[in-house]
């Protein structure tokens, strides 16, 4: 299996909806992450901070997959995709010096 990593920050409009309403949809990534997890697909989602630990920076979502046709096809299905609310970027992680991920 290969890697991936899957960048993403809100969109704008996101940024100006409720803190409740974000929430509400960060609950649905959060649902879906632990679905592929219960699938047997090796996934790790998290927030990216600044050094003072304040959120803004976006969200990473590491993982895996049979091939970068299989990892997009999987990642559109996340929530916080399918509602438009990130801009998003994959690539593929090819590890050689790792003894934390095998």
């Amino acid at each position: 299996m290969r890697w991936f990593i899957k960048t993403e920050k809100f969109r704008p409009e996101t940024i100006k909806l409720s803190q409740k309403s974000r929430h509400y949809y960060l609950d649905k990534h959060k649902t879906w992450v632990n679905k592929l997890r219960e699938n047997g697909i090796k996934i790790h989602s998290g927030y990216i901070v600044n050094k003072n630990l304040e959120p803004g920076g976006g969200g990473l979502l590491f993982f895996q997959a049979e091939s970068y046709e299989k990892a997009e096809e999987l990642i559109k299905h996340d929530p916080m995709i399918e509602e438009k609310l990130v801009t998003w970027e994959l690539k593929e992680w090819i590890p050689f010096c790792s003894d934390l991920i095998s």
